[in-house]
């Protein structure tokens, strides 16, 4: 996954690419990317790996590590010492003024074919490569410079990084997830040998495909457009190393790149959903998509999805309509078995989550059966359950309940307004052998059960109130809006709910957040004291998206 470009019985130098932190663990990850290294490149034979030379997280190319502490002290000695030379490529925003310098051209005039330009600027060589409208390919040779100082000569030359964000004047087009900067080589004499060692890292195509783009009224290229796909793929690296898991989303929309895209990976296949509106490929840039995440990954299948701007309405045959996480009645389209790329699959397919098993369905409507950004609250809830009785509303396919129960918890209810969504909730308890004597499941909707509760005298240790944003049901008539209708929905249940037990309170609705839902857990309260224990953010793979899950855990 990280291909080796040198190696000695001191160093090894990796081809790192953009989105990938080096050495910062991601949240929910026990390790770090060196640790990631050690157990992926050569099955546990590297051991102490150090960083030699470090790269940002967004710039690719040569990645330098040592294998012993002498060795990492050794290459800092020989780097401050300005025997290591580096040469950057980068994709640049403007023209740099390469004549204010004295030395090459005139500032802002297109090079002659086959000029290369150069100027030197605080110790550093640039040099223009290719230069089409407002893009430029440039690149820098200097020595022991980081990509941070590389970015800051670039401005100097009025030529920012294209996906530089924090430099980019105009907020509406600021680039996300792909960052133009690459360490194509690195020159330095070994300190050990003596000897000239030379490292270098290819340039990716995407950086060409991004100078192209410019010229062609900035269309993505297949090569622009996997660039976005190998960042948003590299940032996920260390969820791809979790043996416990196997689920978890591979591209969030704008928060990734490109806008409208979304996909999830379930197991050995992959769901592609694009939003109307929203997405500007067609089937052709589907396909693309399609046929490199099944090469990349391995994938069995790859299935599309086209999710309509407007998803809430009535439930269909699917149960409750949800915006942003809808489920309206799928369309003769999403029941084909046949994918988009690769070979069709069962109805069925089981993942794993936290060494937990779901059951997914790739082609029975818009949803999946299992929420992704809920993630890290099923581990939470698996670890508070233990011993304690657990209710589980609007609990569609029921994996907080599982998850619960593979904690140790008591007992389970889950209640839902769809039969079809119970069933499938048991047979996840059937994918994890649990026997359901001690979960029983309610079809009905949520207000009503609080009546039927509340007569019974139940009563739950932890409740889990994780709502849709909207939803309808027809006996009894009755429309639900989380805007409207959360606070009185955290009363009910806590007219169920023990002293000192906990809820999770959460919504996905893109206009709230934890701070609303705060306010809704303290109108709901009234006098009865609470404390927040928690506010969970959404797994790493949602970074950045407006509808991913807000969450607040609350003792009362």
């Amino acid at each position: 996954m990280l291909p080796r470009l040198y190696e000695d019985e001191h160093y090894v130098f990796l081809a790192k690419p953009s989105g990938l932190s080096v050495s910062t663990p991601v949240r929910g990850v026990a390790w770090g990317v060196v640790e990631a290294v050690e157990r992926l490149q050569a099955g546990g034979e590297y051991r102490g790996l150090r960083t030699c030379y470090r790269l940002e997280k967004y710039t690719s190319g040569v990645l330098g590590l040592a294998k012993s502490a002498p060795a990492a002290e050794k290459f800092r000695e020989l780097a401050e010492a300005d025997r290591v030379t580096a040469r950057f490529v980068a994709v640049v925003r403007g023209k740099p003024q390469t004549g204010s310098q004295g030395v090459g051209r005139r500032a802002g005039a297109d090079p002659a074919p086959g000029r290369r330009d150069t100027t030197t600027v605080e110790g550093a060589d640039v040099r223009v490569m290719r230069q089409l409208g407002d893009r430029g390919l440039v690149r820098v040779t200097c020595r022991h410079v980081r990509g941070s100082k590389v970015r800051a000569i670039l401005r100097g030359v009025h030529a920012p990084v294209l996906g530089d964000a924090r430099f980019d004047p105009r907020p509406n087009r600021k680039q996300s997830g792909r960052f133009y900067l690459h360490l194509e080589r690195l020159e330095f004499e070994h300190p050990f040998s003596g000897k000239m060692v030379s490292v270098t890292a290819e340039v990716p195509g995407s950086f060409g495909a991004a100078v192209r783009a410019e010229a062609r009224g900035s269309e993505p290229g297949e090569q622009l457009l996997e660039g976005h796909l190998e960042v948003a793929l590299a940032s996920r690296m260390p969820l791809l190393l979790d043996d416990d898991t196997n689920t978890y989303r591979l591209f969030n929309g704008k928060a990734d790149g490109i806008s409208g895209l979304i996909a999830d990976k379930y197991a050995d296949v992959v769901i592609v959903q694009t939003l109307q509106g929203k997405f500007d490929g067609g089937d052709r840039t589907l396909q693309r998509l399609a046929a490199w995440y099944g090469r990349r990954l391995g994938a069995r299948a790859v299935y599309a999805k086209n999710i309509p701007h407007d998803r809430s309405g009535p439930p269909g045959a699917d149960g409750d309509a949800r915006s942003g996480r809808c489920q309206p009645a799928a369309t003769d389209s999403l029941k084909d078995p046949k994918p988009i790329w690769g070979r069709s699959t069962e109805p069925d397919v089981m993942v794993r989550e936290h060494g937990g098993n779901y059951l997914i369905r790739p082609y029975d409507g818009y949803l999946a059966g299992l929420f992704l950004d809920q993630r890290e609250n099923r581990r939470l809830i698996g670890e508070l359950a233990a011993g304690r009785r657990v209710l589980n509303l609007f609990a569609y396919t029921c994996s907080f309940s599982v998850a619960a129960a593979k904690g140790g918890a008591k007992s389970t209810a889950s209640v839902d307004v769809a039969r079809k969504f119970l069933e499938w909730g048991k047979r996840n308890f059937a994918a994890n052998g649990i026997a359901l004597d001690d979960h029983r499941f309610y079809c009905s909707e949520v207000f009503d059960y609080f009546k039927r509760a509340r007569r019974q005298g139940h009563c739950f240790d932890v409740i889990v109130v994780d709502p849709p944003t909207f939803g309808r049901t027809k006996k009894p008539p009755r429309t639900f809006q989380v805007i409207k209708d959360m606070a009185g929905l955290i009363e009910g249940a806590l007219g169920l709910l023990s002293d000192g037990g906990y809820m999770l309170v959460s919504t996905n609705h893109h206009m709230l957040s934890a701070r609303w839902l705060r306010e809704q857990i303290t109108a709901a309260a009234g006098s009865r004291p609470f404390k927040v224990t928690g506010t969970p953010d959404a797994p790493p793979d949602f970074a950045g998206a407006r509808d991913a899950a807000k969450s607040i855990w609350v003792q009362f």
